[in-house]
Formats: structure tokens, C-alpha cells, sequence
């Protein structure tokens, strides 16, 4: 399956109603992100789980997340990506190693209450071979194919600044100059 296959099923994923019912009641904000989701998946970033780094009050509780973003791409676009990405912005990226070691995990959603702080969710620079399997599925790539894409992590250093004119426009960014390189 080629890459433009690839890119249509995941754009036909994220207009699915499905998906769309499934962020509904994960993260309803993460809707008024799908436009620059699906430019960031057409310009050859598949995109697997995505944050935008909100700061909102649940429970009593004051939860605070980190713009993140990840997925795959072709290994032979993801060091020009990562090279462009780095110098143009003040976000991290890097490749994620399939290994069945965990590399050391970044709080992306934390909450705080009470001066006590609790870790929700993370991030890592790894991932399970089983999991990368699963999201190769997910996304359509075939086996045989597996080894021309890389996984991709970035996230945002600050809590709480949004991902539109964050990180979600500084990977875009960086896929657009990158590929008028080509």
C-alpha cells in the first residue's frame, strides 16, 4: 500500500463518525483540531494520538497537559523532519525505537490538587514491539512495509500553551518546508 493510500485511510478515518463519537468523549476540544490534524496526515505525518495542550479544572482538580504529538513517517523524510522541526522551532522531536525497554517517560498530563501533583498521562521515546505492531494495523501499513516508516514523537517543553499556534503548526511547518525541498 502506498503512502497516498495510506494518508486517504487515515484522513477517512478521522472524518469517520466513529472517531469523531470517540474524541467526543475522550476530549471534545481535540475537534476543533481536525483541520490541522488531517494537513499534518497530508503531508505524509500519520498521526497515531495527539494532545493540544489545554489547562482546565476537573473535579476540583487543576489538570494541565502538554501539546504532544505522534505517529509515523517514511525513514527516508524523517531525518530531514527532525533536522528541519529542531531548528525552526523550540519543541522536541525524535524518533520512537520499537524495544521492549521503557526509556524514561514525560508527564504530559498531570493534575494538581491540594499541592499535590498526579501524573495522567505520558509520553516516551519507546515503544513495545506489540503496540507498534498494533498501531502499523491501525494505520494500514502491510508487514512486508513496516521497515521503510519510523515512529515520531514531539511535544511542547511548556504546560498548557496550545497546540494550533504551537506545536501542531510547527510540525506542519516543518512537513510543508521539507517537502518543498523535494
Amino acid at each position: 500500500m502506498g503512502i497516498q493510500e495510506l494518508i486517504n485511510k487515515q484522513l477517512q478515518l478521522i472524518n469517520s463518525e466513529s472517531f469523531i463519537q470517540e474524541r467526543m468523549l475522550e476530549d471534545p476540544s481535540m475537534i476543533s483540531y481536525f483541520d490541522i490534524i488531517k494537513d499534518i496526515n497530508q503531508h505524509y505525518f500519520l498521526t497515531t494520538n495527539s494532545q493540544a495542550g489545554h489547562l482546565f479544572t476537573l473535579d476540583d482538580n487543576q489538570v494541565q497537559e502538554r501539546a504532544y504529538l505522534c505517529g509515523i513517517m517514511l525513514s527516508d523524510m524523517a531525518n530531514d523532519f527532525i533536522k528541519e522541526f529542531s531548528i525552526s522551532s523550540d519543541k522536541v522531536v525524535g524518533e520512537v525505537v520499537i524495544t521492549s525497554t521503557d526509556t524514561i517517560p514525560i508527564p504530559v498530563t498531570i493534575s494538581k490538587c491540594n499541592n499535590l501533583v498526579n501524573t495522567h498521562t505520558y509520553a516516551r521515546f519507546s515503544i513495545y514491539p506489540e503496540e507498534a505492531d498494533m498501531e502499523f494495523k491501525i494505520i494500514g501499513v502491510p508487514e512486508q512495509e513496516r521497515k521503510n516508516y519510523v515512529f515520531i514523537l514531539c511535544y511542547d517543553t511548556i504546560w498548557c500553551r496550545d497546540a494550533r499556534d504551537g506545536l501542531f503548526k510547527d510540525v506542519l511547518y516543518a512537513l510543508q518546508k521539507i517537502n518543498l525541498n523535494k
